[in-house]
């Protein structure tokens, strides 16, 4: 028999809907970057505040990377930092 442990962090859970009003929050510009760079969505990397949407956009490039073994991009940030010295 196989037991299973699951585990969530709420860390950086928030509401998405406004308690007072009821609708969506708008969107803000961040000042740092929260996440995994490697699978992190693309508005993460443009410092957006993050939603649901990007939730299943970094499943789906976890997804892929479980799939391929690697992402395409992986590598770029290093190739960057070194052609900046």
């Amino acid at each position: 028999q196989s037991q299973k442990i699951f585990i969530i962090d709420f860390g950086l859970a928030k509401f998405f809907v406004d308690q007072n009003t009821g609708y969506h929050i708008p969107q803000r510009k961040k000042t740092h970057f929260v996440g995994t760079a490697s699978f992190s969505s693309r508005n993460s990397h443009e410092l957006l505040e993050q939603s649901r949407r990007d939730d299943l956009e970094s499943l789906a490039n976890i997804m892929v990377y479980l799939k391929k073994g690697k992402l395409p991009w992986f590598g770029l940030l290093r190739k960057a930092n070194l052609s900046r010295r």
